[in-house]
């Protein structure tokens, strides 16, 4: 049985996924690209985020694309070096949200199901002309089961998406309402034959 992934590696594969996409839109003619964080002009403080998704999102985008051997630069006021073709290509992001959630049917359950999510916006385009080669919204999530006893070891607490709630599942909305709309149907048929058969 393979051994259960930590919620970061969980998080970083999902992203490596999406981020796939990106890095195929890139041209083989770029040989150098840099990556921007996406601000929209309504963004706030809030705009930096605290708890270090931004910098796992950029640290990914990093390495995906040095497995195509780019050159890759950061953009905080750095220039790279002009081309006489300006083979530079520009990858901006927006991490909308990243995290891990878990539950539970029932409280002190030794079972938990865990899902991780990751969304984000990305864009490329080519610096000489401004050309859009990529523009959308990415996202992904994967669920599984976890030890309940084991939750603290797939969480790094200095990370702090990684760290999730539980959340106990409602009853009712787990066998009440599918049952409540198979009653519903069944009357709304009966009543509607019976009242064609007069």
């Amino acid at each position: 049985m393979a051994q259960t992934k930590s919620n970061y590696e969980v998080l970083a594969a999902l992203t490596d996924s999406l981020l796939a996409e990106i890095s195929g839109a890139i041209p083989p003619f770029v040989s150098q690209v840099v990556i921007r964080e996406w601000r929209f002009d309504s963004d706030s403080v809030q705009a930096s985020r605290r708890d270090g998704s931004n910098w796992f999102l950029e640290s990914r985008i990093v390495d995906i694309l040095k497995t195509r051997d780019l050159a890759v630069y950061v953009d905080s006021g750095f220039q790279p070096v002009e081309r006489a073709d300006d083979s530079t290509a520009v990858v901006e992001f927006k991490l909308m949200e990243i995290g891990i959630n878990y539950f539970s049917q029932n409280r002190g359950a030794e079972v938990l199901g865990r899902k991780a999510y990751v969304h984000f916006l990305g864009r490329v385009r080519l610096r000489a002309t401004g050309r859009i080669l990529y523009n959308g919204a990415l996202q992904a999530s994967k669920s599984d089961w976890i030890a309940a006893e084991n939750k603290p070891v797939f969480e790094n607490p200095d990370i702090e998406f990684t760290v999730g709630k539980v959340q106990t599942l409602k009853r009712e909305g787990g066998i009440l309402q599918p049952l409540a709309v198979v009653v519903v149907t069944g009357v709304v048929v009966y009543l509607f034959y019976s009242l064609r058969s007069r």
